[in-house]
């Protein structure tokens, strides 16, 4: 079964190269990378891994050129939600996705976690491409300038990753630790005030910069 966003747009070889990048791991989940639809060439998302001192997913290649990142498959912590292909095993194992408990932001990244758990490797196909308009996908402090109502839409909203209900829950379900899940949340609410206030202070190219700076440095470790 393939997951796709309504806000995507296909290249002519995603499908293709999916079902190719499923047949080489039979027991894995297979996600496409996600590039800007504004920047074909420009990746958002490689995939995810956790941050050996915290509870913390970080993107890897983000906002990296497409034509870095090589070939064939890619293990990693974490995928996404946007264009992923399930075995139908997943679901027999693992069941659906919880929409009691994440009704929209964290069903996926919860569906995953199951999975892994469950024994399914989760792979990025390095080779299929989707293209994503990310305007239209969530609320988030990266693309635009952030005032007072949108802060509290930030906290409060289903659609917001930082949703103060959504991400506790989620990171109380997974924490390695009581210590690593106090860590991670507190740090993560501090990182979202320092987005926003960054977003007005600095210029945009500036902001960017930085913010593929440190990842590339989360990488490195």
């Amino acid at each position: 079964m393939l997951t796709y966003n309504d806000d995507n747009l296909a290249t002519p070889t995603l499908f293709a190269n999916l079902d190719l990048a499923a047949k080489s791991a039979p027991n894995g989940i297979v996600a496409a990378v996600c590039c800007y639809s504004v920047r074909p060439d420009t990746v958002f998302f490689a995939g995810r891994m956790r941050a050996k001192w915290s509870d913390r997913f970080y993107y890897l290649d983000h906002d990296t050129p497409l034509s870095a990142l090589g070939r064939g498959l890619r293990s990693v912590d974490m995928l996404h939600g946007m264009c992923t292909l399930f075995p139908m095993a997943v679901f027999d194992r693992v069941g659906l996705f919880d929409e009691q408990t994440f009704p929209q932001v964290f069903a996926d990244d919860d569906l995953l976690m199951r999975a892994s758990r469950a024994g399914f490797s989760l792979q990025v196909a390095l080779e299929a491409m989707v293209l994503n308009d990310r305007t239209k996908t969530g609320i988030n402090p990266y693309d635009r300038r952030s005032g007072p109502i949108r802060l509290i839409q930030l906290l409060v909203s289903r659609k917001s990753t930082f949703q103060l209900a959504a991400r506790t829950r989620f990171q109380w379900r997974y924490r390695s630790s009581f210590y690593y899940f106090c860590k991670t949340w507190f740090f993560d609410y501090c990182r979202l005030f320092a987005v926003v206030s960054a977003r007005w202070l600095l210029p945009l190219g500036t902001f960017h910069k930085i913010g593929v700076r440190w990842g590339q440095r989360l990488q490195r470790r």
